[in-house]
């Protein structure tokens, strides 16, 4: 039966589920469609074919031409601010501090009933993983005296930079969850800002306290990416979904 034009004139717009992204605007709604599509596949394939170029080229030398000269000029900028940064970009990629932000974040989401978006957050930074595991197969040594200085003598092998990697997972989802926040304009974008900023800067920072070479921290970037766009790729085509059902299908599902 057809309900009356002056009904559905007054009917108000369907609230948004748990965990249901809100509308977005042109621009992210253009963003929405990319995510999944053909094209977004062929790229993340090129992207995964070099990520895995560079991982086999670190398993096979220790270090790349250049990743010597690139760390000794970072080590050699004398500008008292820009190092009291990189020590504290170290010390918010550590993992205690990113634990407890990825915990605290997953409680507030469950507490705000959005069970999907506390998933989807909790389960990318679960990758973090991942990394261990490429660096355990790797089995790049650390840089180490009188190649560079050593400010910091961290543990474990070198490829991919374990900061690096879970900053991106960590700060690029928290920075895609942050658009769908009832934040004015210009809180989300700073909000984002922050946290684009805090990646960009986490490899110098490894660098800095000669804990990686450059080519570590650029597997780092690479591996999370690769990783962050999965998640986002796999979760669009999941929303997809019923949208290849035939119309009757879905209308008979969504009447029971």
């Amino acid at each position: 039966m057809r309900r009356p034009k002056h009904e559905l004139a007054n009917a108000s717009p369907r609230p948004a589920a748990a965990g249901e992204p809100s509308r977005a605007g042109p621009r992210s709604a253009r963003q929405e469609r990319l995510l999944g599509s053909r094209r977004f596949w062929i790229a993340w394939t090129g992207l995964a074919v070099l990520t895995l170029a560079l991982t086999l080229g670190a398993h096979l030398t220790s270090r790349y031409p250049g990743d010597v000269r690139l760390a000794q000029t970072l080590q050699s900028l004398d500008v008292p601010v820009l190092g009291g940064v990189l020590h504290l970009e170290n010390t918010i990629g550590s993992p205690w501090p990113a634990v407890t932000i990825i915990a605290a974040l997953t409680l507030a989401l469950f507490a705000l009933r959005r069970p999907g978006l506390a998933l989807l957050f909790a389960g990318t930074n679960a990758l973090r993983g991942v990394g261990s595991i490429v660096k355990d197969l790797v089995l790049r040594p650390r840089p180490a005296v009188p190649l560079v200085h050593v400010r910091e003598h961290a543990s474990g092998t070198s490829f991919p930079s374990g900061h690096v990697f879970s900053a991106v997972l960590l700060y690029g989802m928290l920075a895609v969850l942050l658009e769908l926040a009832p934040l004015p304009r210009p809180v989300r974008r700073g909000a984002q800002g922050v946290c684009l900023a805090i990646v960009l800067l986490m490899g110098p920072a490894r660098v800095y306290v000669g804990a990686h070479w450059p080519s570590d921290v650029l597997g780092g970037y690479l591996w999370g990416t690769l990783l962050l766009l999965l998640v986002l790729g796999l979760r669009r085509d999941a929303d997809r979904v019923p949208r290849l059902l035939p119309p009757e299908t879905a209308e008979a599902g969504a009447g029971e």
